[in-house]
């Protein structure tokens, strides 16, 4: 259908005045492809979990660092294709950039039988970077509904992990000026501004400009889901659509080469305590380091742990290391490999029939958030980071306390880059859409969650 504003969207129960009758909502269209047969991101997590051939590494990282090969078992689970019929390539990434690649030698494998095959790979080293094999099946003819060059079964091993930032400090020497309760810091063009007595940062500055147009501040809501509906979240989880924080504690420590501003807040209505250390470098980075412990007999779960910033509308340039193309989440991303994916925030919400959370992505090493001048921010984790970058706050997807007749030509977007950077999203779940959670190792009911990240400007210095 088409609103009054021309724009285009999908009409489901309780639409057409039909709003007095029965009917169940969105439910009515909410599989796995749009009205219009557009996958949804969770066809590709089906495709993967259904595939019928599965890979196995047998090969350790030693063993191809010194023959130059590595060794698959390839477990055929059809019911009557043999893998003869299926082409197999690999390629090598290193730092999620392609290194080398190729297509391997056709290996014949009845149904439900197995076979080994050796595989060269050219441009594996142990140099500190994180290494990464993928290999793929393809239809190698033509078939009435499968295209030639089809992937019908994918994997990806991860032959050397990432190593993330640590603690180093880096070389070189701030100067810190300090007046009443406030104190800036200086490292060559950026600087930064602290409140000594609340402990929050109040300016960043790079290269004459604001890195950020609102400073990092701890997020915990996501717009609902079709399954968070289903089971209340809304309503268990209410208290963290709240952000309200009471300081407890600032302590400060300042040296020629660093400043660690640490403020503890007591979480106004979930009884818990929320410490921030930001750490200001000599290059010109702030480190940013969270930490949360419950208090209360009682605080309900998290929907998401992490923090929100916001950015100029045209830093549109989402380049990131993760897990993609597509959105994914921490109980639906086998299907989404790593990798580095330059992408615009202008497509990350993904338009489901009725807006709710979307464009999460998971295992991030880095992000990279630029204008087309390429000036902007890279953001690289202490530990794997959930991020998602889009024009659209959660409030714009959330319609409160109850269901509405929302679309997607309902919201409009905003002329702003909301950031988001967690240490972790809830799942999907998906077992029910009527009542039933994720299952347990996906839900944020911890008592205590810390995470950490890098912050640091890309500025016109730096091109």
């Amino acid at each position: 259908a088409t609103g009054r504003d021309g724009r285009h969207y999908w009409g489901y129960g309780g639409d057409f005045g039909a709003w007095m009758y029965t009917h169940d909502e969105n439910f009515c269209c909410n599989g796995v492809v749009s009205p219009d047969r557009t996958p949804h991101p969770g066809l590709y997590e089906v495709k993967k979990v259904y595939q019928d051939i599965r890979f196995e590494l047998l090969s350790t990282p030693d063993d191809i660092l010194l023959k130059g090969r590595t060794k698959l078992r390839i477990h055929n689970e059809f019911l009557a294709n043999n893998l003869a019929d299926y082409a197999l390539r690999y390629e090598l990434l290193r730092g999620g950039v392609r290194v080398s690649g190729g297509d391997v030698k056709p290996v014949k494998c009845a149904a439900g039988s197995y076979a080994d095959v050796t595989i060269d790979v050219d441009g594996f080293k142990l140099d500190g970077e994180e290494y990464l094999l993928n290999i793929y099946a393809l239809q190698q003819a033509q078939h009435p509904l499968i295209p030639v060059g089809h992937d019908v079964a994918m994997e990806q091993f991860v032959l050397q992990e990432y190593c993330f930032v640590g603690n180093e400090l880096p070389e070189g020497e701030i100067k810190i000026e300090k007046q009443d309760h406030w104190l800036a810091a200086y490292a060559g063009e950026t600087a930064v501004l602290f409140n000594t007595k609340s402990g929050r940062i109040e300016r960043y500055i790079a290269d004459g400009r604001n890195v950020m147009s609102q400073l990092p501040e701890p997020w915990f809501w996501r717009a609902p889901t079709d399954n968070d509906w289903g089971e209340g979240l809304q309503r268990t989880c209410n208290v963290w659509r709240t952000n309200r924080r009471r300081v407890v504690d600032v302590a400060v420590e300042e040296s020629s080469t660093h400043v660690v501003v640490r403020s503890t807040c007591e979480l106004v209505d979930a009884p818990s305590l929320y410490t921030t250390t930001y750490t200001f470098m000599a290059d010109g980075a702030l480190k940013v380091e969270v930490e949360w412990q419950k208090q209360g007999e009682y605080v309900p779960e998290f929907p998401r742990f992490g923090m929100r910033m916001i950015f100029p509308m045209n830093y549109r340039n989402f380049t990131f290391y993760g897990r993609g193309p597509w959105e994914n989440y921490s109980d639906r991303n086998e299907s989404a490999l790593l990798g580095i994916y330059e992408q615009s925030t202008d497509e990350q919400l993904f338009p489901y029939v009725r807006p709710q959370e979307s464009g999460n992505k998971t295992d991030v090493r880095w992000v990279e958030l630029t204008n087309d001048k390429g000036i902007g921010v890279r953001i690289e984790g202490l530990q794997p980071l959930s991020v998602s970058a889009m024009p659209y706050r959660s409030e714009d997807l959330d319609p409160g306390m109850t269901k509405k007749q929302m679309h997607y030509s309902d919201i409009e977007p905003r002329r702003e880059v909301v950031l988001h950077i967690d240490l972790a999203q809830r799942g999907l779940g998906g077992d029910t859409s009527w009542g039933m959670t994720p299952h347990d190792p996906y839900r944020l009911w911890g008592d205590s969650y810390a995470y950490g990240y890098i912050v640091r400007p890309i500025a016109k210095s730096n091109n």
